[in-house]
């Protein structure tokens, strides 16, 4: 299976709908999901920047895989004051002595906050 799925991205590319009527065991998301798979597990086998040595098949799931990858946009935008990963102690302090005063207002907690975005401050309140 895994065969045909590199040499029908040979074929189609990004198209994962179309992969997908071939291999119709799979849905196009399961198809777009095995390609960051397949990338995230070549990438760290290989050193930086030899990734071009792969075979033809593998290399358009790499390319295509690299394409889809989330991308932080925090980060990539060079956002320096908005914290990713782990809240701190005093982020987690402020967050709760918010939430009793402002409820489930995100946008405006985190305008306080001030480290972290709106749908952050939603989400840690979920967990």
């Amino acid at each position: 299976e895994h065969q045909l799925f590199l040499s029908l991205v040979a074929k189609h590319g990004e198209s994962w709908k179309k992969i997908a009527e071939v291999m119709y065991t799979r849905t196009a998301v399961q198809v777009r999901t095995h390609a960051q798979k397949c990338h995230s597990k070549l990438s760290k086998e290989m050193p930086d920047g030899e990734t071009n040595v792969l075979g033809s098949g593998v290399e358009v799931v790499m390319a295509a895989a690299l394409a889809l990858r989330p991308v932080d946009k925090y980060k990539a935008n060079n956002v320096p004051s908005i914290n990713t990963g782990r809240w701190t102690a005093d982020e987690h302090r402020l967050f709760l002595s918010l939430v009793t005063k402002h409820g489930r207002n995100w946008k405006r907690i985190a305008e306080i906050i001030k480290t972290r975005t709106a749908v952050q401050v939603r989400n840690h309140s979920l967990a």
